[in-house]
């Protein structure tokens, strides 16, 4: 197993989807089965762990990462891209920043503005993470966090560019001085590196006090 890490993955993954549906069955039963496994996974943490912060929690990102993995893997790709190639793009997230916009755009109009450079975006749930605002002031400054990026939007350059090349049309919803530029300070590809590290004895530690916490629940 040591010489594919992908399917090491997806062994130790339908463990956890095991455990975790139990879980999900006996304490909330039939009717939450349907849920997302990310859902169940973050339904068991916060029964598990007080004050359970799932961006911070270092069990939960190891768990999730290694079900992101288990998923890249078992879908095909049309491109012929390489199984690091596509945990690169699954992993990677951009920071954009925008200035001077007009005060009445809101938050969602901003959302859905860039919800054209991600894979899924809910217009009907502005609250989804995806694209995330994460700093907003009144002065016309706002930072946008994207994810699950669309191939073709795998860069900072590729968005501002679009951007730019919309600025006649979007100009009557940001304004006629907005600046977009990437943010200074882009986040890590968390699961390319936990990918490309491969550290078999961290998962170990971590799924020996997954199966002991979850049977606590499961007795």
């Amino acid at each position: 197993m040591k010489n594919n890490f992908a399917e090491y993955c997806r062994k130790v993954c339908l463990q956890i989807e095991i455990l975790v549906n139990k879980f999900t069955e006996k304490r909330y039963g039939d009717e939450k089965l349907q849920d997302s496994q990310y859902k169940k996974l973050r339904d068991f943490f916060k029964t598990a762990k007080e004050n359970f912060n799932q961006y911070q929690d270092r069990e939960y990102k190891l768990i999730s990462y290694i079900m992101e993995i288990r998923n890249v893997g078992s879908h095909g790709d049309h491109n012929g891209r390489s199984i690091l190639q596509r945990i690169e793009l699954k992993g990677k997230s951009i920071k954009i920043k925008l200035q001077k916009t007009k005060n009445t755009v809101s938050p969602k109009e901003i959302q859905n503005i860039f919800s054209e450079f991600v894979s899924y975006y809910d217009k009907y749930n502005p609250k989804t993470n995806n694209p995330k605002i994460t700093d907003r002031t009144e002065e016309g400054y706002t930072v946008i966090t994207l994810s699950n990026l669309k191939d073709k939007y795998f860069d900072c350059n590729s968005i501002i560019h679009y951007i730019e090349s919309n600025r006649t049309t979007l100009r009557h919803k940001l304004g006629n001085e907005f600046k977009i530029l990437p943010d200074k300070h882009q986040h890590p590809n968390e699961l390319k590196i936990f990918f490309e590290q491969q550290d078999y004895a961290e998962i170990k530690h971590t799924m020996n006090w997954f199966i002991q916490e979850i049977g606590k629940h499961l007795k």
